[in-house]
């Protein structure tokens, strides 16, 4: 499989229009005290200097460096230079890096690491089902890695509740961004993880589910559904452990409801 593609015009957008985030390409504005290590600052190794500080460009990884981390290039979907719909890419004369392809995305998005800092970075170069992890040692590490990091997608209450799609977001996500993510996931893998409100949660509860709901929209405000904006992955499980939030992850095995994870 070919990765260069004729390009593609650029087209920037102020929400995120994606899910996936590179180690190598995270930019966060930490503005919370409880906030998680600044992700994308301060990391070395291969690719480093394309795409994590500010202004640089980001890159698509190359076909050796998937390979050298478990995935098959042949068995990603929804490329970059494929998708449309706000997604972008340039096809530059050559690779910045041998970790990097020439194709570098231009598309821009935010969203919050696990902490609730502001995150910068590019569209995902692209998703993937389980035909996208090698049958050897590093594609076993690979699939732990994409089980183990989740992006957590917020759909509007009346939209797709499987759909990662800008029009049908009623907030920006939220990436796990712990766990040593940016030492131990140099790809940046992710399992897709979809977060809805309850009944309780929209139509009202007990006292106490009441008052978190309002506790929480004290301290962030509301999204576009006019319910409370989460922005701190402990949020979600305080939520859900109130039966406030339920989390849906796409079917692994069937991907009937689109490809499970991301790059």
């Amino acid at each position: 499989m070919s990765r260069q593609r004729s390009s593609i015009p650029m087209r920037i957008f102020r929400t995120a229009l994606a899910v996936g985030i590179s180690a190598a390409s995270l930019v966060a504005i930490p503005d919370q005290a409880e906030a998680q290590p600044r992700s994308g600052n301060g990391r070395s190794g291969p690719g480093s200097r394309y795409g994590h500080e500010p202004g640089t460009m980001p890159f698509d990884f190359s076909e050796n460096f998937y390979r050298a981390n478990g995935i098959d290039p042949d068995g990603l979907t929804l490329l970059v230079t494929e998708r449309g719909g706000g997604s972008g890419a340039i096809i530059e004369r050559q690779a910045p890096h041998p970790s990097r392809s020439n194709v570098r995305i231009i598309a821009t998005n935010g969203g919050y690491d696990a902490g609730g800092a502001l995150l910068f970075y590019p569209d995902p170069p692209a998703f993937m089902t389980v035909d996208a992890f090698m049958d050897n040692a590093a594609g076993q590490r690979a699939r732990e890695l994409a089980d183990e990091f989740r992006a957590f997608i917020f759909p509007r209450s009346d939209g797709d509740p499987f759909s990662p799609g800008p029009p049908n977001r009623r907030q920006d996500n939220i990436f796990d961004t712990g766990l040593g993510y940016l030492t131990h996931n140099p790809l940046g893998l992710w399992t897709l993880q979809f977060v809805a409100y309850t009944d309780a949660a929209i139509n009202g509860g007990t006292p106490e589910q009441d008052a978190l709901m309002a506790e929480i929209t004290a301290r962030n405000g509301l999204d576009e559904d006019g319910t409370p904006l989460i922005r701190r992955k402990h949020e979600i499980f305080l939520l859900e452990d109130a039966e406030l939030v339920t989390l849906y992850t796409r079917n692994k095995e069937t991907f009937e409801n689109g490809p499970p994870w991301v790059v």
